[in-house]
């Protein structure tokens, strides 16, 4: 189900020399008018904005691929800007430029860290939006990175509007219960995490619960809406038809304009699962290990071998489940998001709240919970087992 809103507004800030501030507010003034009088003329620059977690990169190595001479982009009159390459992979590439009109994101800014860099970018990005508009060709640009709430959504409007784009803006919704938890496992994953800790303690932490509900759909679907110069907001529903699911010709048939190419590209195109979620359990296990136990173990101990084996011989795991406040948090979070974002007709339908309740109920005691890991560190098992392996080691070095 498509949401959409047309918008209209005026204010402008930090976008450049003043002529190119009244040119934007000049056109500006007329997106209502071009919004009634669509025709061939029309130049469409589609904003793919995630968020995070949404099968973003299954889509970005999908349009990335169709960017080539030759393909399908090229072939629908749609421009991809390549931006400078060795800082992001190339279907990545749209993050450069939300670090360079995002002053606010501490995870973007080394990107764009130096006023030359950001130079660069921004003077690359007019130059290409001029170039496309010459040739009257539309602009396709894609980055979760979009999301972040620091992004300064007018000075990237500022470089399009001034040609007459209409800036359609798509937006991904996956249930917040759901999603929460992938961008968790997202989070713990990293390399550079040294510590990952469970979905259950990491969701107890109320403040960054608050700074993640700013990336989630609901919020960036409302930045977008509200922002001036913003021609259309559309939303893909993940949970549609779920089992038959095309992210890609979900994107490219129903929320591109002209673009009967890359839709086509879409549904031949097999996904595969790019950037999947990982089980985190045997990392956060073997990490507090050291916080129940005093073996001394380094990274390169051949005894990790040994605690891994017992590690995925145990059965009948005790898990740590929410809390009844958390459980109901999470529900009305999700409940809220539906109804916001979907229309009535759907979260009225038995794909809607029904679904999502029943679903919800299902995972809350299984999925969304945790692996209880004090309680098997310091089971009389465990505790017996890892002071075997201490002492045999101290036998060994006697």
């Amino acid at each position: 189900m498509n949401a959409q809103a047309e918008k209209k507004g005026s204010d402008h800030s930090n976008c450049g020399a003043f002529l190119k501030i009244v040119t934007f507010l000049a056109v500006l003034a007329g997106c209502s008018a071009l919004a009634e009088n669509n025709d061939d003329n029309d130049k469409f620059c589609v904003i793919h904005v995630g968020p995070h977690k949404t099968s973003t990169t299954t889509l970005q190595e999908f349009l990335y691929s169709q960017s080539k001479a030759g393909g399908a982009l090229e072939k629908d009159r749609y421009k991809y800007p390549s931006f400078i390459k060795g800082y992001t992979s190339a279907s990545k590439a749209h993050a450069i430029l939300v670090s360079c009109v995002n002053t606010e994101s501490p995870v973007l800014q080394p990107i764009c860290s130096n006023e030359a860099f950001q130079s660069n970018v921004l003077e690359y990005f007019q130059s290409f939006v001029d170039n496309t508009a010459n040739d009257r060709s539309n602009i396709i640009l894609t980055s979760e990175e979009f999301d972040r709430p620091g992004l300064n959504i007018t000075e990237l409007t500022s470089f399009l509007v001034p040609h007459q784009y209409k800036i359609n803006v798509v937006v991904y919704y996956r249930r917040f219960y759901d999603w929460i938890h992938s961008y968790y496992n997202q989070f713990n994953k990293l390399k550079e995490v040294k510590h990952p800790i469970t979905f259950v303690e990491w969701l107890r932490d109320e403040e960054f619960f608050e700074q993640r509900l700013l990336g989630y759909s609901v919020a960036v679907y409302n930045r977008f809406k509200e922002a001036p110069g913003i021609f259309n907001v559309s939303l893909v529903n993940m949970h549609e038809d779920p089992e038959n699911f095309n992210t890609n010709a979900r994107f490219a048939c129903d929320h591109m304009d002209n673009a009967p190419h890359l839709c086509a590209a879409a549904k031949s195109h097999i996904d595969g699962q790019s950037n999947p979620s990982v089980n985190l359990d045997w990392l956060i296990f073997r990490d507090k290990i050291s916080s129940y136990h005093p073996i001394e173990l380094l990274d390169s101990d051949e005894r990790w071998e040994q605690i891994e084996v017992k590690f995925n011989e145990m059965t009948d795991i005790p898990r740590l489940c929410l809390s009844t406040e958390w459980k109901n948090k999470l529900l009305q979070t999700s409940l809220e998001s539906e109804k916001a974002l979907t229309l009535e007709s759907w979260y009225n339908s038995e794909e809607g709240l029904e679904n999502l309740m029943i679903d919800f109920e299902e995972k809350i005691n299984s999925k969304l919970c945790s692996m209880d890991i004090e309680t098997i560190l310091l089971s009389t098992e465990w505790q017996d087992f890892l002071t075997d392996l201490q002492e045999d080691e101290v036998e060994k070095g006697s």
